[in-house]
């Protein structure tokens, strides 16, 4: 993982946004250029693809689920299109000679640059069927399109030896039209977002790059930035727009550093000066980036597997079904993931270091960070409520008992201590209580742990054991797997009544169950023909309409459901 530091330096992109603003942007750092996702500080940054050869020219679905952008391996360059959870990309040219494409509004169509005919050129291809159509014809080289929020127009950068311009087209084809008429090269033009504006680059006094913005026919150009009044070497250039259209961002590029700068463009038009907040100094890195509101989670499921080698891997897929993704790829035995309450990040158990440890990473697998280094076994972590805390079991104290890590501090505290086997600890939704699995009576079953009070209640009292409890999302039920009746089975406590019923009849053994974020659901493993295979089911919570929901041919188990953040 990168420094945050080092990544705000290959920005290109405004911090002056809304909070959850979402920034994804290219960066050399480590070499090739990837792709990085930050928040609206530039923090928190992860990456979101690491594909061998350059990945540049991001640009955000109109939905947010995606990424496009510009993929360079071998000498050829291709435009490509990509889950902002990670996974194979998708390639919609093969021309070898795409380069940096845009969406249009309805996310169906994206506009973008190639020379497989010979001079840069623009073409529209249809998402749906891949139809491709040619947009511009003439002899001129025309790049850097941006699609208009209205969809209707495609404003792009257009360059000959008669003229250097801003240019518009319909987006359905149509004769060009020339909005810019000044001295010098004009580029990299902008849609603001409510397509009142475009901001673009150019070069009024000489080699020197300023910015400016006109009206969506050209009319009232303005320049924004005079940077070349402050040192004759200085270049501004790639305006991005911040979602709400307050401020731009740009980079400065003086001499060998490359500057990253916000402007706030309130009062800007009544000054001849440049106003403006420097954001970080780097050397010379080349990038690309786009904005986007955070958009709602996605509702996925995350789940160990042992399809991808002997070892417990974690995995993610939607939970609708579709492209599974591997989250970790140690060789290491990675297990019981849950998804944060905000659905940014996926806390785990992981060997990868030898010993049994707690891990963080992001939705998407990056960012990985170790949350424990003891000696002893730190297994089994579950959320607070309010994400702020993670219960686990844990031998650090001798015994395996349960323990509270408090996030913000780093803090340990134990909760219990009976020199007996206490673990799988879950959380209930009000924060009050913890049910977790123990032995201290000879048998293993389930207890609730009152935290205010420190006060024990053990649940179950059957043969056989009792174990792995998951409470429901409104925290009535507690669902938790018995062995009983002779097999591996479900069952529901009911808060309210105080009964204990088994939730199916399925003739198979049935485990590692969890909840949908509805309560709607249940998501289990299931036993049929053999021992190596545990697919995963769904159920309503009374067992019926069971089915089939994914299995690998392998091991799949201790699935999480939850709305995993777009970013």
């Amino acid at each position: 993982m990168i420094s945050s530091t080092a990544l705000v330096l290959a920005l290109a992109a405004t911090l002056q946004t809304a909070p959850s603003g979402i920034l994804v942007f290219c960066s050399n750092e480590d070499g090739d250029f990837d792709l990085f996702l930050s928040d609206a500080e530039g923090r928190d940054a992860r990456r979101v693809a690491n594909l061998p050869g350059d990945e540049t020219w991001p640009r955000w679905s109109p939905d947010g689920s995606q990424i496009l952008f510009c993929w360079e391996k071998d000498g050829a360059s291709n435009l490509a299109v990509m889950s902002v959870f990670g996974g194979e990309p998708r390639l919609l040219t093969n021309d070898g000679a795409t380069a940096e494409g845009a969406w249009a509004p309805d996310g169906e169509r994206v506009v973008y640059r190639s020379s497989r005919d010979g001079n840069d050129v623009l073409y529209v291809q249809d998402l749906v069927d891949d139809s491709v159509t040619r947009l511009t014809h003439g002899e001129a080289s025309d790049w850097g399109p941006d699609w208009s929020p209205d969809g209707e127009w495609i404003v792009y950068s257009t360059a000959s030896e008669q003229l250097e311009a801003i240019a518009m087209v319909s987006a359905d084809g149509g004769e060009p039209v020339i909005l810019t008429e000044m001295s010098g090269e004009e580029s990299t033009p902008r849609w603001s977002p409510d397509g009142s504006q475009i901001a673009f680059s150019a070069h009024p006094d000489g080699p020197s790059c300023e910015l400016f913005v006109m009206g969506p026919r050209g009319e009232d150009p303005r320049r924004l930035t005079f940077d070349s009044q402050v040192d004759r070497h200085a270049s501004s250039f790639s305006p991005t727009w911040a979602p709400d259209g307050q401020s731009l961002s740009y980079t400065l590029m003086n001499g060998s550093a490359l500057d990253v700068y916000r402007l706030d463009l309130k009062g800007a038009f009544e000054r001849e000066e440049n106003v403006r907040a420097p954001i970080a100094q780097s050397p010379s890195v080349e990038s690309r980036s786009d904005w986007i509101e955070a958009l709602p989670g996605e509702e996925r499921i995350v789940f160990a597997t042992k399809s991808f080698n002997s070892k417990a891997e974690i995995a993610s897929i939607p939970a609708g079904g579709g492209e599974v993704i591997r989250l970790t790829t140690t060789r290491a035995n990675n297990r019981r993931p849950k998804i944060s309450p905000d659905g940014r990040w996926i806390a785990f158990e992981s060997d990868r270091s030898g010993n049994a440890d707690l891990f963080l990473m992001r939705a998407n697998g990056t960012c990985v960070e170790a949350l424990t280094e003891h000696p002893g076994v730190d297994l089994g972590p579950t959320w607070s409520p309010q994400g702020d805390r993670l219960a686990f079991s844990s031998t650090r104290g001798g015994s395996a008992d349960l323990w509270v890590l408090d996030l913000s501090d780093r803090e340990f505290q134990q909760i219990t201590k009976h020199g007996d086997a206490e673990w799988r600890p879950d959380w209930s939704p009000d924060g009050r209580t913890l049910a977790f699995q123990s032995d201290r009576d000879g048998n293993e079953e389930v207890y609730l742990l009152n935290l205010d009070s420190r006060e024990e209640r053990r649940l179950t009292e059957a043969e056989g054991r009792d174990g792995w409890p998951t409470w429901s999302p409104d925290g009535t039920k507690l669902l938790f797997f018995s062995e009983r009746d002779g097999i591996s089975a479900l069952y529901v406590w009911d808060r309210a009544t105080g009964k204990q019923e088994r939730v199916s009849s399925l003739d198979s053994s049935s485990f590692f169950a969890s909840w949908s974020p509805t309560g709607e659901q249940i998501l289990f493993s299931r036993v049929i023909d053999s021992h190596s295979d545990w697919p995963l089911w769904m159920a309503k919570p009374d067992g019926s309409s069971a089915r089939l929901f994914f299995s690998s041919g392998a091991r799949d188990f201790q699935a999480d459901w939850g709305g995993l953040s777009s970013w």
